[in-house]
């Protein structure tokens, strides 16, 4: 009985921690987009369906401005080290609104499918600006099959796992 309550408590202990990335602190500097990495599944095995009709990875990015965003000439990337991995094509968020990555490694599918893919056992995802500065960044743990992790509310920096996910839309 011992053995089983030290086993819980340490697969307790281990989830807990997973659900507080790092990443930097959000910049409100006057002028700088207010685009956000806001929520992202890795194990997407029936949540929702790209247009191909396949189960991919994604990731959802979220505009906390009040005007739109052209996200050209953009980058995302899961390595920090790679901060042109992925370009964005032209592309508007609208304010307070949201778009849908498809991490599928799989470009022909569609403009809005990246060339890599999110790992479950954790991995920085990051989002550069044009001249590749870095914009927004976090650093997961493992992840679970159809459950995001996202920020709540929106654009923030409290993370949480989220059994029921909303992608392209705010998160609950």
């Amino acid at each position: 009985m011992k053995k089983i309550f030290v086993l819980i408590f340490a697969i307790c202990s281990i989830y807990s921690s997973c659900d507080k990335p790092i990443g930097p602190p959000i910049d409100n500097t006057p002028g700088k987009p207010k685009v956000f990495i806001n929520e992202f599944m890795a194990v997407n095995t029936k949540t929702i369906k790209d247009e191909a009709n396949q189960y991919d990875d994604w990731i959802e990015l979220y505009n906390a401005a009040d005007t739109v965003v052209n996200l050209s000439g953009y980058y995302l990337s899961d390595k920090l080290s790679i901060t042109n991995k992925w370009k964005f094509p032209s592309v508007n968020i609208l304010p307070k609104g949201f778009l849908l990555i498809w991490c599928d490694d799989d470009t022909l599918q569609g403009a809005l499918h990246a060339n890599f893919k999110i790992t479950s056992i954790g991995e920085p995802l990051a989002l550069f600006t044009p001249d590749r500065k870095l914009l927004d960044s976090l650093s997961f743990g493992v992840q679970f099959a159809d459950t995001s992790f996202g920020r709540f509310p929106d654009g923030t920096n409290n993370w949480k796992y989220m059994p029921t996910p909303t992608p392209g839309s705010s998160n609950k």
